[in-house]
């Protein structure tokens, strides 16, 4: 094979390349102006190849796309090294993708930039199964309420903004769930359970935070509201839960404790301990007065 054929054959074997590789890949310009696009790169972005020859990107692309990948572009031109970005685009389809995108030099004729190499990796389904482990990460799987790792972190959180006071905290503590467990199975003590989140979540602000952080136990955090706007809440809970007793043969019921911080200083951890405290308090005292009022 001489050389010609042979130089012939490694171009035939590199279009096959070009042709086949799976990843998205493109040769631009510094400018911007398309040199080559696989077929991979036009599928993945839904792009008919006679739409994009010789084009520049902002052609080619909404200005929201394009202007991402001439970002790309000038920070390469820029600093004439590689650079990594990911990025989140909306395709012609409709369809939201989320790309990892390497911009890297081309060197040509001794000009260390005259072209610009970009591969995509669609990172969609990682980013989108990331979210959701996140999601069950910080949830209470029954109930769909925050958890005791979400609501840990966000009682650190919020101790450090000091705009975020005053802050109030309510405890809240199933009644008689034990009973209905034992007597009547764990899928009615368990419907109890989601129904009083449901309450809950219904009544609340998007702002205030509510989390199951144990069997019977809910806590939520009002923050910059003080004690006498949260009642105003408890009033509404208590409504929803009238309502919700006229037409169950279990009944829902619940004691409740609260505790407000004024200002920054004292603990989160110690209004939520003058919560529980509180709400056991009103627990006894519920107890006694239904067994004095039977005997």
């Amino acid at each position: 094979m001489n050389d010609m054929e042979n130089k012939l054959r490694q171009a035939e074997i590199l279009n096959l390349f070009w042709d086949n590789i799976p990843n998205p890949i493109a040769i631009v310009d510094k400018d911007g102006y398309i040199y080559r696009l696989s077929p991979s790169f036009l599928n993945m972005m839904e792009l008919s190849e006679l739409t994009i020859e010789g084009r520049k990107i902002d052609q080619c692309f909404k200005p929201s796309i394009s202007r991402k990948f001439m970002a790309g572009i000038g920070e390469v031109v820029k600093n004439r090294k590689t650079c990594q970005h990911t990025i989140s685009i909306e395709l012609p389809s409709g369809k939201r993708c989320q790309f990892y995108i390497w911009f890297f030099p081309i060197a040509d004729n001794g000009q260390a930039c005259s072209f610009i190499g970009i591969v995509l990796l669609d990172i969609t389904d990682h980013k989108q199964t990331e979210a959701r482990l996140k999601y069950y990460i910080m949830r209470d799987q029954l109930t769909g309420l925050y958890n005791r790792t979400f609501f840990e972190r966000k009682m650190r959180y919020l101790h450090r903004r000091k705009k975020d006071y005053p802050i109030t905290i309510v405890f809240l503590d199933l009644d008689g769930l034990k009973i209905v467990n034992d007597t009547m199975g764990h899928d009615k003590g368990d419907q109890l359970l989601k129904d009083l989140a449901r309450i809950l979540k219904r009544s609340l602000r998007s702002s205030d935070i509510v989390a199951r952080i144990g069997g019977d136990e809910f806590v939520i955090i009002f923050p910059g509201t003080d004690k006498g706007s949260v009642e105003v809440t408890l009033d509404r809970i208590k409504h929803y839960t009238d309502i919700y007793n006229q037409k169950r043969k279990i009944p829902l019921s619940y004691s409740i404790g609260i505790a407000t911080a004024e200002k920054p200083g004292k603990s989160l951890r110690e209004i939520l301990k003058s919560a529980d405290k509180h709400m056991y308090h009103n627990k006894i005292f519920q107890k006694e007065s239904t067994h004095n009022r039977i005997g």
